[in-house]
């Protein structure tokens, strides 16, 4: 727990400041290293209380970790409950399979999305469109365009659907030591946040799912030129290197034999033109330069009264607890669906694992009851496993960090 608290400590601070910027709060910050020294604080100043009246409250370090202690041990809310029960049954419905032709399912998913959600809420067919990711007839597989950071192959499956493929780099219970941002795409990563956003009632992610391609016999044969000259044989496995920014010779993904692992993301449909903004709260990536939000302590200020940015601040919020409770430490660009006048922040590209309706939906989730759903629902996907149980254990202490940060904001407005 230590550890993980060390290391998504900027996550935790991003989180807290969204969540406030969310509520009309000013944010003052005394240390970036305030997780690893119990002395530093967040200080949250009330900015409708005059000067001369000026109240100052407090979350602390001692704070956050109190709610990874406390939430299991609070009394069960029988109506949550109540609700979490329903919700289960709803969930549990959807990602069910239907007898039905999984052709059906090739085109069904594009007349789901309308700018605001990917999936709807609910849809009785969720089941198939994942089944049909999981076992169509790849009919073309071509190398992505040199733009992308990450290895990953461009299929064209039965019925004219687009999708990615990210191949597996790590395995199940493997550490990527470094930064929250560092190492390749875990292809895991991209499934559980599809499944997330499903618990989170987030549902921007496009459809994923888990599948173990035979490179010899489903890529090969229907690969591009430019992708086929990047597979190589090391021993008795097939390896390649795709075309990306950081894609080399030297730099292989392989199988196990013929046979890869690996995550098949579908497109959003052709139709959709897709715009992006900087993140206000973006990594520089880089030790040697801070971003501007870790050093103004005014920077709320400017994103709150400029009307560019505004309208998006409860997506930004959503995007942040999305990201906190998956790991992912990523998120540079938000984007979301243009020509669509209600459109809200996609959550695109998941793979480095408030609005008071966000707040609700989260809250239903007691004494682990969030992993345990996420792991029922997850267990329909062909790769498994797809996490493990610490993985698991961490998704609730993120839970129960977002509902005492939120609760805590919430008791500051009303003192």
């Amino acid at each position: 727990v230590e550890f993980e608290m060390k290391k998504l400590g900027k996550s935790i601070l991003l989180l807290i400041l969204v969540l406030v910027f969310y509520v009309g709060n000013f944010i003052i910050i005394k240390s970036l290293n305030w997780m690893e020294n119990d002395e530093e604080h967040i200080f949250f100043v009330n900015n409708s209380i005059h000067n001369s009246k000026m109240k100052k409250k407090f979350i602390t370090i001692d704070d956050v970790r109190e709610a990874i202690m406390t939430l299991n041990s609070e009394k069960l809310d029988h109506k949550q409950l109540k609700k979490f029960h329903l919700f289960r049954r709803q969930i549990s419905e959807e990602v069910k399979s239907k007898d039905v032709s999984m052709l059906d399912f090739s085109r069904v998913p594009d007349t789901w999305f309308n700018g605001v959600h990917v999936v709807p809420n609910p849809v009785d067919s969720l089941g198939n469109a994942l089944d049909y990711l999981a076992s169509a007839t790849i009919t073309k597989a071509h190398a992505t365009p040199r733009i992308g950071t990450q290895l990953k192959i461009l299929l064209q499956l039965d019925g004219n659907v687009k999708a990615l493929f990210k191949p597996k780099w790590y395995s199940t219970n493997e550490v990527i030591q470094g930064e929250i941002y560092s190492g390749k795409d875990r292809h895991t990563s991209e499934i559980l946040g599809f499944y997330i956003g499903l618990l989170l009632g987030l549902r921007r992610s496009p459809l994923v799912a888990g599948r173990i391609v035979d490179l010899s016999k489903e890529i090969l044969p229907v690969a591009s030129t430019s992708l086929k000259n990047t597979f190589l044989k090391n021993g008795t496995n097939i390896c390649f290197y795709g075309v990306c920014y950081y894609c080399h010779r030297k730099d292989l993904v392989c199988g196990d034999g013929s046979q890869m692992e690996g995550a098949v993301v579908r497109w959003l449909p052709a139709s959709v033109k897709i715009g992006k903004f900087r993140s206000p709260w973006a990594r520089t990536y880089s030790k040697k330069k801070k971003a501007k939000w870790e050093t103004n302590p005014n920077f709320c200020d400017y994103y709150k009264s400029n009307s560019t940015y505004s309208k998006w601040l409860p997506d930004i919020v959503d995007a942040a607890i999305f990201d906190f409770i998956l790991g992912n430490g990523d998120r540079h660009d938000m984007e979301f669906a243009m020509d669509y006048p209600d459109a809200k922040i996609l959550l695109l590209d998941n793979g480095k694992g408030l609005r008071n309706s966000t707040k609700q939906q989260i809250q239903m989730f007691q004494r682990n009851q969030f992993s345990k759903l996420l792991m029922e629902i997850s267990s329909r996907d062909s790769i498994q496993p797809i996490a493990t149980q610490e993985q698991f254990n961490a998704f609730d202490r993120r839970i129960a960090i977002v509902i005492k940060v939120i609760n805590l904001c919430h008791n500051i407005l009303i003192v």
